[in-house]
């Protein structure tokens, strides 16, 4: 297939360039009668599965009533203004991530959304196909093609040799994408590398090129282009004009962002290789707007985002927790053993991770996507939990779980859904009563809002219509 009959065979709004780099477009109205494709693009609709370590402190996490009214927790906070955007969902068991033994890390995130059993070893893998990747196999049978399939991305690297977690393979502890039960699929965790990845061209070489020369000369992205963009305004509207300017102002302002200094885990002209260093809030920034733009330009709709490695050791001194810094590591703080200061730590790390989620979703609504006012967030699906509910007792029932955005209309958002018993503070003391309601199950609701429908997958049995 050349390269004219591979873009024509992508379900795609609209993109500039073509062998070397490629411009994905946002919806724009004025083009929408000129151009016929497989899948309405006002009826497109997105995925995107966030991983978040070491559990959460539930009791500032799990809200006090079910339904829409009820008061928002303490680590939500940040979300309250986009109260009517997501559904927070608590009491649904993941039991195929409970571990042999020891490893409830490892197993916690390998099961995260693939809800199936980890084979326990540090030298053979064997799991399951994840959700992200049934909703790509969906969609292409569905005839909804992307340029990018899934786009994979995290905060910390590794291979997948050896093992990270009580004889688990670190295959388990650092990919929650797999292909089938043998085959993680790796995430990128360089923000100009993703870039480049949702920018690139139909031709490899071309594109590994035309990179080389960007950074060798200082250029744009946009610089390959230029001419398609001058003749492209002239055909649209006042409105679409000042949306495209928009849009190629924000693609600019990220790129600048990613290429003043060099990227993670590499060297830039005049630098010393690794001399880089990207503090860990801008580092989660830049992941972050970069899934917005991939998902703006249709590069691709499904992207799945690990905050971390299974068990992360990460560190927070840029936040106070009783009016000290956070120094110490995350997952050592997650063993909390009911002490105060751990406590409050865990709720200061738990209250800026959604913070991060709140900002992302914010953006997600400022942007229009259709024509008939809809929103990026309208059109999305946000699946957000961790690999074990309570990282003291790396419990794998009552999970914690945010669902954000309105799956095109198939989500009923704004409201906390319960499955299971009521649960009281202080909950990481005793294990609740199992609702027996599978994470599986929910996972069946988000790939039916991409229009996947009648898979088997992990211990599921039917979608739930609650959320």
């Amino acid at each position: 297939m050349n390269h004219n009959q591979r873009a024509r065979s992508l379900s795609r709004r609209l993109f500039l360039g073509g062998g070397a780099v490629t411009i994905g477009l946002p919806f724009l109205e004025s083009l929408v009668p000129r151009v016929a494709f497989a899948a309405s693009p006002a009826a497109a609709t997105r995925l995107l599965y966030m991983w978040i370590p070491n559990g959460i402190w539930m009791d500032s996490f799990r809200p006090d009533l079910v339904g829409p009214n009820y008061t928002m927790p303490p680590v939500l906070s940040a979300l309250e203004p986009l109260r009517k955007d997501f559904s927070v969902v608590t009491g649904l068991d993941n039991k195929p991530a409970v571990p042999d033994q020891a490893g409830d890390h490892a197993a916690g995130t390998s099961g995260f959304i693939t809800c199936t059993h980890a084979l326990k070893s540090d030298s053979k893998i064997n799991l399951g196909i994840s959700a992200d990747q049934l909703a790509v196999n969906g969609m292409i049978k569905n005839g909804i093609k992307t340029r990018i399939p899934s786009l994979q991305l995290g905060i910390d690297g590794g291979g997948t040799a050896g093992g990270c977690d009580s004889g688990y393979s670190c295959a388990y502890s650092r990919n929650v994408s797999w292909a089938d039960a043998t085959t993680p699929l790796p995430k990128i965790t360089d923000p100009l590398q993703a870039f480049n990845k949702i920018f690139e061209g139909y031709d490899a070489n071309a594109s590994v090129a035309d990179i080389a020369k960007r950074q060798a000369y200082d250029q744009s992205v946009l610089d390959s282009v230029v001419g398609d963009i001058g003749s492209l305004t002239a055909k649209l509207g006042k409105t679409d004009q000042a949306k495209l300017d928009q849009y190629l102002t924000g693609v600019r302002a990220l790129e600048l962002e990613l290429t003043t200094s060099a990227p993670m885990n590499s060297c830039a002209k005049g630098t010393a290789p690794g001399a880089k260093v990207v503090d860990y809030p801008s580092h989660v920034k830049s992941m972050l707007d970069l899934m917005v733009l991939a998902y703006q330009c249709d590069a691709t709709r499904v992207i799945t985002f690990m905050l971390g490695n299974a068990g992360s050791n990460q560190t927070y001194p840029f936040l106070t927790a009783q009016g000290s810094p956070i120094i110490r590591a995350h997952h050592e703080i997650s063993h909390h053993g009911g002490n105060a200061t751990s406590i409050a730590q865990l709720i200061a790390i738990n209250t800026w991770t959604f913070e991060q989620v709140a900002y992302l979703m914010t953006k997600m609504k400022g942007i229009s996507d259709g024509a008939s006012g809809e929103n990026m967030l309208t059109n999305s699906t946000i699946f957000v939990s961790s690999d074990v509910s309570d990282g003291n007792r790396h419990n794998h029932d009552d999970m914690p779980i945010l669902l954000g955005g309105h799956g095109g209309g198939v989500l009923n958002p704004g409201q906390h859904v319960r499955y299971g018993s009521a649960v009281s503070a202080p909950s990481w003391k005793t294990r609740p009563v199992s609702s027996d309601v599978p994470v599986a199950n929910l996972l069946l609701t988000t790939l039916k809002t991409v229009g996947v429908t009648g898979v088997q997958f992990g211990d599921g049995t039917a979608a739930l219509t609650e959320v």
